[in-house]
């Protein structure tokens, strides 16, 4: 600690964003709250964004920038992970930027409740800065004024639809991380990495703010074509949360893991029908693979969660058609007519 104030950590993955890391940084070192470590991951960047670390590490003595080979999001993240010494981690994404009081105020919020994770909100930008359309798209409606478990915090997200799986909107003591790292290798580290964070958190807070500028590029890893790569990273995700879900004897907590599971299948479906054909066929063999080990599940086969498995593949192609070739209002009457009837 530093003046009795908490450290934080800052892990800043940095890749071909030349760009934006200007942005990123001046929101950073900009910040009211001043006791930080930043650590800029140099992930083998073919751009000028290894120089550009290094100015910044000489400007500022709170700056320390580490250049590794490119191994991807993940083993970035993990290598500032490994590295930080703070109270509080925060992991920003080097494209995107944070409110100037972002981190006073998480910082509070922790301090106050005790969370070992506290969440947040997110305005959408676009990628030359200005709001984009959609801007509060990450920004949730619901309440959640209180802390509480993990898992509790999370069923009643997932229960509100608010469940945001970016780990930059989330704000992490040290001491809970651990061992804790982002799995390598896969496009949805995100999804996985804050899924078993809530459930394993005993606290969680929630401060009802938009302290967070998420850039939408048209050349980033969500927002690019899909490929075989994502389909099997999901397929990937949904079994490592179905051993989660084995392994946990809490009802509440079973009903609601099976029902992010049952959430992701259904996720799973509409982006098999967004690959490209020859991609599809080649995948075919691998999803009616997957299809079959949800059919002899028995979380899928109870009761309750049976409505959740069903096979959709042609209800699951229609969603994917309405909302991609539907116009927004037309969409709207069908679902308040379909409400009605």
């Amino acid at each position: 600690m530093r003046d009795g104030k908490p450290l934080v950590s800052v892990v800043v993955p940095v890749y071909r964003v030349e760009r934006f890391l200007p942005a990123c940084m001046e929101s950073l070192l900009g910040q009211t709250y001043e006791n930080l470590e930043i650590l800029l991951i140099d992930d083998g960047s073919p751009d000028g964004c290894p120089a550009l670390c290094d100015d910044y590490a000489a400007q500022d003595g709170r700056v320390r920038a580490v250049h590794q080979q490119n191994g991807g999001l993940s083993r970035a993240r993990n290598a500032g992970l490994a590295l930080a010494g703070g109270d509080y981690v925060y992991f920003l994404d080097s494209d995107d930027m944070l409110r100037p009081d972002a981190l006073e105020r998480l910082v509070a919020a922790a301090e106050e409740s005790g969370a070992e994770l506290v969440f947040f909100n997110a305005r959408l930008i676009r990628e030359d800065g200005a709001a984009h359309e959609r801007a509060l798209a990450h920004v949730r409606k619901g309440a959640y004024p209180s802390p509480k478990p993990g898992a509790e915090m999370l069923g009643e997200l997932l229960q509100n639809g608010e469940f945001m799986t970016p780990v930059p909107y989330l704000f992490f003591r040290r001491g809970f991380l651990g061992n804790r790292r982002f799995c390598p290798d896969i496009v949805y580290e995100d999804v996985l990495f804050t899924f078993t964070a809530f459930l394993d958190a005993g606290i969680t807070a929630y401060l009802p703010e938009p302290l967070y500028f998420y850039r939408i590029r048209g050349d980033s890893i969500m927002t690019g074509r899909v490929s075989r790569r994502h389909y099997e990273s999901l397929l990937f995700v949904y079994e490592q949360i179905e051993q989660r879900l084995a392994q946990e004897q809490r009802h509440s907590v079973r009903q609601t893991i099976a029902a992010y599971l049952a959430t992701l299948q259904t996720a799973a479906v509409n982006l098999f029908w967004r690959l490209p054909l020859a991609e599809r066929a080649r995948l075919a063999g691998r999803r009616r693979a997957f299809y079959r080990r949800i059919d002899r599940a028995d979380y899928a086969a109870t009761a309750e969660n049976r409505p959740l498995f069903r096979r959709r593949s042609l209800y699951a192609y229609g969603v994917y058609f309405l909302n991609r070739y539907v116009p927004a209002r037309l969409r709207l009457w069908i679902k308040r007519l379909r409400k009605a009837g």
